[in-house]
């Protein structure tokens, strides 16, 4: 298993929520999750920043979900709603406790 953060610089709360919606579902078929999800920063304005921490079986289903067909065709979408993203890929797990 490994985890993803996902930073997003969000240009339009209103749109990311539509491809999120529909990324997620996409997700699924490479047993790839949104554990959480959150906003660090909302302006007045719909922009701002996301957080996306994902799980997926390995990263080659990581990467086969980000190269899905049904993804790409979302580029659009996600143009429209993100200005920025910032991957960080798990390389070991730890356990504080």
């Amino acid at each position: 298993m490994i985890h993803v953060l996902v930073k997003l610089t969000v240009k339009n709360f209103t749109a990311l929520e539509t491809f999120e919606r529909k990324a997620a579902r996409i997700m699924v078929r490479y047993e790839g999750q949104i554990l959480t999800a959150f906003e660090t920063i909302r302006n007045e304005n719909n922009t701002g920043e996301e957080i996306h921490i994902l799980a997926f079986p390995d990263e080659a289903a990581f990467l086969a979900y980000r190269a899905d067909a049904e993804l790409v065709e979302l580029a659009k979408l996600r143009d429209e709603a993100i200005i920025k993203t910032d991957i960080h890929l798990s390389l070991t797990a730890k356990s504080y406790h």
